[in-house]
């Protein structure tokens, strides 16, 4: 047993220094991904009769919006471009396990401006090139806002219990009265989530075709490998820890049984003998509970002294 705790304790260690290596090279990766997310290149993509190829959007646009705020958002009153405010109802998932889940949103977006860097002016009709051919052309581009449906917001989200903001603000907001009803049966069980879309953020947005409608995301694509490539960089090195560790303890640690001798466990309950505190008994034959200190404040007697 003891060779084998000792074969598995040196693989330990050789992942862990694996892993170690494999941390180093993610947080070599990672510099250059964070000084690219602190600043991620805005592009446009446009397109003569529009059309998808090889499943890529025919419009798409990335930048840093610009425009001034117009909006506030109807729960908190925050400025923004833009809001959405969804009604969560708590659900029972998986195991019973909690969840909230949209029973109802609504969402307004003001008309924005937003500058990009780089942009690819191709025809349609042909088909697309394996890579891009964007080249160095700065410049803005309008979005209307009646055409953006939003789809994700990047740290903007604030969540109100109900009792926090009332039931006035869900009949401006348009909620039905069947789901008011219910919400003020049981107020508990919903929650408003209200997120805005800041001034300053980096989006994504991107169409189909010339008749559909904009999705936009925010956060950039520079952003998501620096995060990414963050969690990989934890997960060595929690990963390389934990192996060390345990290859430590297999091949230098003292195993339990060796710490405890079993003739002492065996003698251990003929030597504690209890009796009234000033009687004497006398000690057993065996020699070994000489080894045995007991303070005589417990009221156990040690036998006599010779």
């Amino acid at each position: 047993m003891g060779s084998m705790d000792s074969i598995i304790g040196w693989v330990s260690i050789g992942l862990g220094v694996v892993l170690g290596v494999g941390a180093v090279w993610a947080a070599r990766l990672k510099r250059p991904l964070r000084r690219a997310a602190a600043n991620p290149l805005g592009y446009l993509h446009t397109a003569t009769n529009i059309q998808v190829v090889d499943f890529r959007p025919g419009i798409g646009v990335s930048g840093r919006v610009i425009t001034a705020p117009t909006l506030r958002a109807p729960l908190t009153e925050r400025p923004c471009l833009a809001w959405v405010v969804s009604v969560l109802r708590e659900d029972r998932g998986a195991e019973d396990y909690p969840e909230w889940n949209a029973v109802w949103w609504r969402q307004r977006v003001q008309d924005i401006e937003v500058a990009y860097d780089l942009r690819w002016d191709v025809d349609g009709r042909e088909p697309l090139p394996e890579r891009p051919a964007f080249v160095p052309r700065p410049g803005t581009v309008w979005l209307e806002g009646d055409r953006i449906d939003i789809k994700t917001f990047d740290g903007t989200t604030a969540e109100l219990a109900v009792d926090q903001v009332g039931l006035p603000p869900l009949v401006e907001l348009g909620v039905p009265p069947e789901l008011r009803h219910e919400i003020a049966a049981d107020v508990r069980r919903y929650r408003l989530s209200e997120g805005c879309l800041n001034p300053g953020a980096f989006v994504r947005c991107a169409q189909e075709d010339a008749d559909a409608r904009f999705m936009l995301l925010t956060g950039s694509y520079e952003q998501q490998g620096a995060d990414l490539m963050g969690c990989l960089l934890w997960g060595f090195v929690v990963g390389a820890l934990l192996a060390l560790l345990v290859g430590l303890l297999l091949i230098f640690g003292e195993p339990p049984g060796d710490a405890v001798d079993p003739e002492a466990i065996r003698l251990l309950p003929s030597a504690l003998i209890l009796t009234p505190p000033g009687q004497d008994v006398a000690p057993p034959k065996s020699s070994n509970h000489r080894g045995l200190v007991v303070p005589d404040h417990l009221g156990v007697s040690r036998g006599p002294r010779r």
